[in-house]
């Protein structure tokens, strides 16, 4: 019977962390205290409010304005589901693991998957790695685990960074004997979810881990045809364009310090944003997006610019035009 894994009960993902016979998170497990010091740490924040001491001692503060959460929610609630997983499935990253990993069978897809998202998040925009990765996975020729791994070690960096390698070949050979040990591949996200963040002594909700297990899904998705439900799971990957677009949406609030020099691989501002769109999709409802594919979505908007995002509502969603207008005025209150 697979295990029923809720964000807001730590209790579950503790007795994950049993069944797995690994031990806790521990502050002192890598260079940071990592949230609450749990496996269960990556649940979302308990409070709306984050603070962080300036130079001056005194303290600044990022807010969530719940009033933003209902106005969000209800802007999103206008943009039918099946277009979220479009906007997944129209992405390089998925069509890469569709054409050069599916093939070689599920768990070659997300083996590779996971690989490309452990670096990805290193190496500056979404995709600016895959063509590299593809590159090594269109050359194998075994379908084998050793052979996806092989291939992901032998991937050079449009910026070389030292860590990359030596990260890569602690993490995989690990995520490797998860899935050999998974019979014919049921991929339990949740389970490899955890062991990931555990064996990186990562909180899971750092954008590394979560962006590694969006690529998981998105393999499981192109070798089966199979969405995986991740709403109780999921969390947006924070970084600056999230941070970007939560700021013009009025969902944080910043006090006592300059909306730009707030930084979002801060751990408490990120706290407060995973936080802050959890409670997005809680107010979504059951039938709504989950946080994953909330996620694409930010990272779409931000990459469209501001006069042309009403004409994308129309396009891609299929709306009219005084519905779009509608929603963008609904997202962005100060600009339309």
């Amino acid at each position: 019977m697979t295990p029923v894994f809720r964000v807001d009960n730590q209790a579950p993902w503790d007795q994950l962390a049993s069944d797995l016979r690994v031990r806790p998170f521990r502050a002192t497990d890598a260079e940071e205290p990592r949230d609450n010091a749990t496996p269960g740490g990556f649940i979302r924040a308990t409070s709306s409010r984050s603070s962080k001491k300036l130079g001056d001692g005194s303290t600044s503060k990022v807010t969530i304005d719940e009033t933003a959460v209902k106005r969000i929610a209800q802007a999103l609630q206008q943009l039918p589901r099946k277009g979220y997983q479009e906007l997944d499935r129209q992405s390089r990253e998925y069509e890469g693991i569709r054409k050069v990993l599916a093939p070689h069978g599920c768990c070659a897809a997300v083996f590779g998957a996971i690989a490309y998202g452990l670096v990805e998040y290193q190496t500056g925009a979404s995709g600016s790695q895959w063509e590299a990765f593809e590159r090594e996975y269109a050359r194998m020729r075994a379908p084998s685990l050793h052979e996806v791994e092989r291939a992901a070690l032998a991937v050079r960096y449009e910026r070389p960074h030292p860590s990359k390698a030596t990260r890569l070949g602690y993490l995989l050979p690990r995520v490797r004997a998860y899935l050999s040990r998974q019979r014919d591949c049921e991929v339990h996200i949740p389970s490899l979810w955890l062991r990931l963040a555990l064996d990186d002594s990562e909180a899971p909700d750092r954008k590394t881990i979560a962006f590694a297990m969006k690529m998981a899904r998105y393999a499981l998705d192109a070798c089966r045809a199979e969405w995986p439900d991740l709403r109780e799971v999921a969390v947006v990957a924070v970084d600056g364009r999230v941070l970007q677009q939560s700021l013009a949406m009025g969902l944080i609030v910043p006090e006592g310090i300059a909306e730009r020099k707030l930084q979002a691989g801060d751990r408490e501002v990120r706290r407060t944003l995973v936080k802050a769109w959890d409670l997005v999709v809680q107010a979504l409802g059951p039938d709504g997006p989950d946080a994953f594919e909330i996620d694409t979505l930010l990272w779409e908007i931000n990459s469209i610019p501001e006069t042309s995002r009403v004409p994308w509502l129309q396009e891609h969603w299929g709306m009219e035009e005084a519905t779009a207008r509608s929603v963008f005025a609904s997202l962005y209150p100060q600009r339309a």
